[in-house]
């Protein structure tokens, strides 16, 4: 039977063609896109796994001559005996610990970023490590006279990757040192609790000190990359807390902060149970 609009007909299966023509060409221009991304992801893949061992190299080979720097300061500390010599050589020193400290920060990251949940998981002995970091830093918290005291619950059972709990826990304490309190009226301070939540199928870990707190105006800022809450310390580098942080999104935790400035710091973290093979 034939139609009664012949051109309208037409016309119709004109547009058809046109849209069809328009998909196939849409669908071209999305599929070379698409490939044009991989090809971009791919090349950056790349460029970060070559910036990631750079980075590691690079941090690696200069913390050897930085420690033989070192040596060399403590030799000459032993035979010099001019007052003015010697605070030079403190002040150089400062500088070398400084600059492991920032080598020794970017290796973390390195750390953190080959970092992958499809490795093999371990129980982590809390108590170990506190206790080895109790020993690191404990001449240098005796010199500032600052003590350190834990409570970690019995049983815990969390699987994680050793080196990044640890540098949780080296960083918070160093931060604590860095950021201690310079009353005269107490003695600077740092606890650790470390407790089960069964409700949240998590761990807690809660890091406090009495030191110089923190401004509510910078606790969204404090985990930034070299950002600093309290700019009257020198100590600090400004990347312990953001590190902190890369570590806990790697482990697809969380991390709050209260605080009064003058008077303490409260860091909690919960860290989900992952799933892994120990």
């Amino acid at each position: 039977m034939e139609s009664k609009h012949p051109e309208k007909d037409q016309e119709v299966g004109k547009n058809a063609e046109n849209l069809k023509a328009m998909n196939l060409e849409l669908e071209k221009i999305v599929q070379e896109r698409t490939e044009s991304l991989l090809k971009m992801n791919n090349h950056l893949e790349l460029a970060n796994r070559e910036l990631d061992a750079f980075i590691y190299r690079a941090s690696h080979d200069f913390r050897a001559p930085i420690a033989s720097i070192n040596g060399l300061i403590n030799l000459a500390r032993l035979e010099v005996k001019d007052t003015s010599a010697l605070d030079f050589l403190e002040e150089i020193g400062k500088v070398v610990n400084k600059t492991d400290n920032m080598l020794r920060k970017l290796l973390m990251v390195n750390i953190i970023n080959r970092y992958s949940t499809e490795r093999v998981l371990e129980p982590i002995d809390f108590k170990a490590i506190l206790s080895n970091l109790q020993e690191a830093f404990g001449s240098q918290m005796y010199s500032v006279g600052m003590h350190m005291e834990f409570d970690v619950a019995p049983e815990l059972h969390y699987l994680a990757e050793p080196d990044l709990i640890q540098i949780i826990f080296y960083n918070m304490i160093e931060n604590s040192i860095a950021f201690r309190s310079h009353r005269s009226d107490s003695s600077p301070f740092i606890k650790v609790l470390v407790e089960d939540v069964a409700a949240d199928n998590c761990i807690k870990i809660v890091f406090s000190d009495n030191g110089m707190g923190i401004p509510n105006k910078y606790f969204r800022k404090v985990f930034r990359m070299f950002f600093r809450g309290n700019e009257a310390a020198t100590q600090g580098n400004g990347l312990g807390l953001y590190v902190i942080k890369k570590v806990i999104q790697k482990l697809k935790g969380r991390i709050k902060v209260e605080s009064e400035e003058g008077q303490y710091t409260n860091f909690y973290i919960f860290l989900p149970y992952l799933r892994g093979t120990s």
